[in-house]
């Protein structure tokens, strides 16, 4: 994770606009991984894939907001 990314992630839980359980390398693997992932399914199944993963990605980040 980026120097200032960690300093922000570290910011909103304290703030409280992130879960408290929320294990920040955990969700920066699971985010790039399927990242990869979706890459590669774009290639073999176009663009549609992209739009699928983002509609997901927030609805995962979502899941991590207190309220």
């Amino acid at each position: 994770m980026a120097k200032g990314s960690g300093e922000k992630y570290r910011t909103r839980k304290k703030t409280r606009e992130v879960k408290k359980e929320v294990n920040a390398q955990q969700v920066a693997l699971f985010i790039t991984t399927g990242y990869a992932g979706v890459r590669n399914l774009g290639k073999l199944f176009g663009a549609a894939c992209y739009s699928i993963y983002l509609k997901e990605l927030k609805n995962y980040l979502d899941g991590l907001k207190t309220v």
